[in-house]
């Protein structure tokens, strides 16, 4: 076991919560726990991050360039998703289209972020709608329940692009206890209920869908008899699935031979200080 001691910093304590081949990512917090910032530790050198302007952010997931997300405060109070490239900086990944908080859960390699939003009401008394959502390229977009529900959530995007996550209905405020809930796969946007493309259900009703790998396992929450418990999921395979696997080990062959040559160059060109 390592202590990630916090060097040259007065905080109280951290939180690592996303790692990769070298690094780990998380927050530190304040003395008086009223803040917290986000911060890294890159081969073991100890770096914040910067926020949106707000005093308060944190890094939920790194992927393997080294590039992070998470969220970060803005001056108006507003909690945005965010995204640290490993060159340096901080990008606001927020758009109109969520309301006024968005926080990033997930990234893959191809820097494609997954998060959840709640967009705003236009009804007075009526609570905004937890969506969501996929950062592109070009901006972010909100990511659509099954049909007959009204809500969703999206936790984990693997390298194909496929996201997993749940979709919900209910007067509630999100997806939580008491709801409606189906766990839900995105596949180039459109929502698929997971409970329809069990092959053996035997009584099992899927509730949300935690991660997707690469190699299309999905680790999920499910109920039976009024108990939860943890499932795996794992893909008959058949000409689709075999499909989506030679893709992403021919994807993946070209992508490490280039990130590892993007990361040599980007750490030399822009090396990140550690905190004093």
């Amino acid at each position: 076991m390592t202590d990630l001691e916090m060097r040259g910093t007065t905080r109280l304590f951290s939180a690592a919560l996303a790692l990769n081949a070298d690094d780990v990512c998380g927050s530190i917090a304040s003395f008086d726990a009223t803040t917290a910032v986000p911060a890294c530790w890159l081969n073991d050198v100890f770096v914040e991050y910067p926020t949106l302007g707000g005093s308060s952010g944190e890094v939920t997931t790194l992927n393997e360039k080294g590039n992070a997300a998470g969220y970060s405060l803005t001056p108006e109070g507003d909690w945005h998703c965010t995204y640290w490239p490993v060159e340096g900086g901080a990008v606001d990944c927020h758009s109109a289209v969520a309301g006024a908080n968005s926080f990033a859960r997930d990234m893959n390699s191809q820097n494609l972020i997954v998060g959840n939003t709640v967009t705003l009401s236009n009804v007075t008394g009526v609570p905004g709608v937890h969506r969501g959502f996929l950062v592109l390229p070009w901006g972010m977009v909100l990511l659509a329940p099954v049909a007959d529900m009204e809500r969703s959530r999206a936790y984990s995007i693997n390298d194909l692009g496929l996201i997993v996550g749940e979709s919900s209905s209910g007067d509630g405020g999100g997806c939580c206890e008491g709801l409606e809930q189906a766990a839900t796969i995105w596949d180039t946007g459109a929502p698929i209920d997971l409970q329809t493309r069990l092959v053996n259900p035997d009584g099992w009703k899927l509730i949300r869908a935690w991660g997707i790998s690469n190699d299309l396992l999905i680790a999920a929450e499910a109920d039976r008899n009024g108990e939860r418990h943890s499932v795996l999921l794992t893909p008959v395979d058949n000409a689709v699935v075999v499909w989506y696997k030679w893709k992403y080990l021919i994807e993946r062959y070209y992508a490490q031979k280039y990130d590892r040559w993007r990361k040599i160059i980007a750490q030399y060109y822009y090396p990140r200080k550690p905190a004093r």
